[in-house]
């Protein structure tokens, strides 16, 4: 099976889990509840991230070699029931590698996006967020051959999606902190361009991404409230 395939179906597969436990958490209530801050009709908007930083040293050959990555996740959207949004999300990403061979990777993701929040605790909830969207990316490698300077450029777009689960705690039933682990897979078309050869050629890529995040959100009455 191919790749896009496999994971639409664990896409399918996770948002038909979601359907199911909302039925069966549900089960013993037949209306919205008032306690839980994820309610119907209120809005949701915030801001998540991550940051990481490394540094590899190789004693024999005296190579330093730095990274830093960042990751900032906007999201919004509306409770069309309880602990039901719907809504959409916009990621960016960067990653920058020094050392004999210096690295600088964006991308961008666009897409709408569904949230399950499976408790109906005043306190918080368990989460599971699901977004397909639209990918675009952009790669710099250069790097020192025979005392002369390559450079490599990347740059394309396709299809990807990001599968996310968390936990949301909310304070005053007004501002969530929320932590959790995020999937981002893409599969794009690139053209990569050589500059010392001036030659530039069509290539297929997949990108995959797991990542730790956290950030806050307000949660709204109203819109623009």
């Amino acid at each position: 099976m191919n790749h896009p395939f496999r994971y639409a179906l664990i896409l399918v597969i996770l948002y038909g889990i979601c359907i199911g436990s909302s039925d069966i958490l549900g089960q013993t209530s037949t209306t919205d509840s008032t306690i839980t801050p994820f309610r119907k009709g209120r809005w949701l908007t915030g801001i998540t991230g991550t940051i990481s930083s490394s540094v590899n040293e190789t004693k024999s050959t005296d190579e330093r070699t730095s990274s830093n990555e960042y990751a900032l996740n906007i999201v919004g959207g509306n409770f069309f029931r309880d602990r039901w949004l719907v809504g959409g999300i916009v990621q960016m990403t960067r990653s920058d590698a020094d050392g004999l061979t210096d690295l600088n990777s964006e991308s961008l993701f666009l897409g709408p996006l569904i949230s399950r929040y499976f408790s109906d605790s005043d306190r918080g909830s368990l989460f599971l967020t699901l977004s397909p969207g639209y990918t675009r990316y952009n790669n710099t490698i250069s790097f020192m051959d025979d005392l002369d300077e390559n450079f490599e450029e990347s740059e394309g777009s396709g299809f990807g999606f990001i599968v996310s689960l968390g936990y949301s705690y909310v304070i005053l039933d007004r501002v969530s902190f929320d932590i959790g682990v995020s999937l981002s897979q893409s599969w794009l078309n690139v053209e990569r361009r050589l500059e010392q050869d001036e030659v530039v050629f069509s290539d297929d890529i997949n990108l995959r991404d797991i990542s730790f995040s956290f950030g806050f959100r307000v949660l709204l009455d109203r819109f623009l409230q």
